[in-house]
């Protein structure tokens, strides 16, 4: 039975920071060390909260869009003519009277018809499925509009090819970087000793792709690249053996849900590189 209390701080850490580490979780980093069941839960509440941050990623809808929607409500569904007055029913009495008078022998007299009593003003039926038909039209042209499709599929050739082209043309610059990341942003994996000290948002290969300037215990510095795809034939862990390419070695794996792929790109030898990942089951 594992100790409710021990449960709760699991709970209350942060998806892709260590906050174990801190003195105040000494207890529970102790405890993960130590209990491999424990870790087990850590790596299944680390892949929920990150299965959860990338159904939450925002949309800002462009600018007009209500007006635009509107307009095209009115343009489809104009407003109804007003219906000719109805004739006013006669009643009983009226359509009576000329038997009468033809017995009686006296002209009869037509009596003003009486008016019917006005419904209470409202909406049709009608009118309330064509506005309901119009709005089921329209979001559901909004949601295939605007609702983020599933991730990008590339290869890791093509993924890499790009990451260390973009690392010539725009990582090595100082412009550009930003120190603080907006919320939505991917975080960075477990499986990455390191901490980020700025970020830049580009593109790999036409997906979308967070990078960050990272530097672990050593001071050195790094860059990763998240990108929001999927990479075929991708490991769930960063590989032990990196690519070189002119003095950089880059490595390149992917999240267990499938959705963001890595690319580490480090300056050196392997064993510079093998200092910022952990090899061996991804707690990513």
């Amino acid at each position: 039975m594992m100790d409710p209390r021990t449960c709760e701080q699991l709970d209350a850490c942060r998806p892709g920071r260590a906050d174990w580490e801190d003195d105040e979780l000494a207890q529970l980093a102790e405890e993960l060390r130590n209990n491999r069941e424990l870790r087990e839960l850590a790596a299944r509440l680390e892949d929920l909260d990150q299965a959860i941050a990338s159904a939450l990623i925002d949309v800002t809808p462009p600018a007009g869009l209500a007006q635009r929607i509107m307009a095209r409500i009115d343009q489809a569904h104009p407003p109804l003519a007003a219906a000719p007055p109805a004739t006013p029913a006669k009643t009983a009495a009226q359509l009576a009277a000329p038997l009468i008078a033809g017995l009686s022998g006296a002209q009869a007299e037509e009596s003003p018809a009486v008016a019917p009593t006005a419904r209470n003003g409202g909406w049709s039926r009608r009118r309330w499925i064509v506005v309901a038909s119009s709005i089921a039209a329209v979001a559901a042209t909004v949601a295939l509009t605007f609702w983020p499709a599933g991730p990008t599929r590339l290869d890791p050739e093509e993924i890499i090819a790009a990451v260390d082209r973009l690392y010539v043309q725009e990582f090595q610059q100082d412009e550009g970087w930003q120190t603080t990341a907006p919320h939505g942003t991917p975080d960075i994996p477990r499986d990455v000793l390191a901490r980020p000290v700025a970020w830049r948002q580009t593109q790999v290969a036409g997906a979308d792709a967070y990078v960050y300037d990272i530097q672990n215990a050593r001071g050195k510095r790094a860059v990763l690249v998240a990108v929001v795809c999927q990479g075929n034939r991708l490991p769930a862990a960063p590989p032990s053996q990196p690519q070189s390419s002119s003095g950089r070695m880059i490595s390149v794996w992917q999240s267990p849900q499938q959705t963001v792929t890595y690319v580490l790109v480090v300056e050196g030898t392997v064993a510079d590189y093998r200092s910022f990942v952990v090899l061996g089951r991804s707690l990513t």
